[in-house]
């Protein structure tokens, strides 16, 4: 209660978290051409920059929440405040502002962009909201174990791009995965993300610029963009596990730190 009193009294906070994810979708409509949904190439690319989005949301939304309190935080430790309750309280915070996000993402983007009907299972929109979401609480709760490590504000602020920097490199989006970067790309939050929006997509049935420069060019079927219920489940469940272990880890540290100063 005391952190959503303070967001809502805080007009310049509330407008930066949620108005940076329509600005976002905004944005990511205007390199949006025709072949959007039939080109693969042009859809995996947007697909990808909504991952990426929803990274770097998720994050900025934790990225403060620890380090910024730890005077306070150290004085009601010492007053017998329970880390649980303290960590349950940020993530609760963290998936009702990350689902007002990403719905607010997917929803601006499609005002200005036509999209399918159908998804795998369910409408598009709401497949895309819960794989935005999904990420969005991931990289939250990916920024929080930062949080906690950072001693200060100012280190943590610098940690966003650095943390991005591999996800970008290993997403399988921009170098193709073989060998060990195949390997390391399975503790990446952006490969899970996008392989999730590519299934939901159906990647493999769209056209790629080969096949229309070559007719009759057969293009190879990616494992990654499965269309099946179960390869999207076990997309989300990787995530899903990833999401437990950073949460895990933030109250495993807090824990630590606090009782090593008690």
């Amino acid at each position: 209660m005391r952190k959503f009193k303070g967001l809502f009294n805080n007009k310049q906070q509330w407008l930066l978290l949620f108005g940076q994810a329509p600005l976002i979708a905004f944005l990511i409509s205007m390199v949006v051409n025709d072949s959007l949904f039939y080109s693969y190439e042009d859809t995996k690319s947007i697909l990808f920059g909504f991952s990426t989005a929803a990274m770097w949301i998720g994050l900025m939304n934790s990225i403060l929440e620890i380090c910024k309190e730890r005077v306070i935080l150290d004085k009601e430790y010492m007053a017998d405040l329970r880390v649980s309750a303290y960590l349950s309280s940020k993530i609760i915070y963290l998936i009702l502002i990350g689902f007002i996000q990403a719905v607010l993402l997917v929803v601006t983007f499609m005002l200005f962009v036509d999209v399918p009907q159908m998804g795998l299972v369910a409408d598009w929109y709401i497949e895309m909201i819960l794989i935005v979401f999904i990420t969005i609480l991931v990289s939250s709760a990916l920024g929080l174990v930062v949080s906690v490590i950072s001693k200060d504000s100012s280190t943590a602020l610098t940690m966003p791009v650095i943390l991005l920097i591999p996800q970008l490199i290993f997403a399988g989006i921009l170098f193709p995965l073989e060998g060990i970067v195949k390997t390391i790309s399975n503790f990446m939050i952006s490969r899970w993300s996008v392989e999730a929006l590519g299934t939901v997509n159906d990647l493999n049935s769209l056209v790629s610029l080969v096949q229309e420069a070559i007719p009759g060019y057969v293009r190879e079927i990616e494992n990654y963009y499965t269309f099946t219920v179960e390869h999207l489940t076990y997309d989300l469940a990787i995530i899903g596990l990833m999401t437990v272990i950073f949460f895990g880890t933030s109250y495993y540290l807090l824990k630590h730190q606090l009782e090593g100063g008690k």
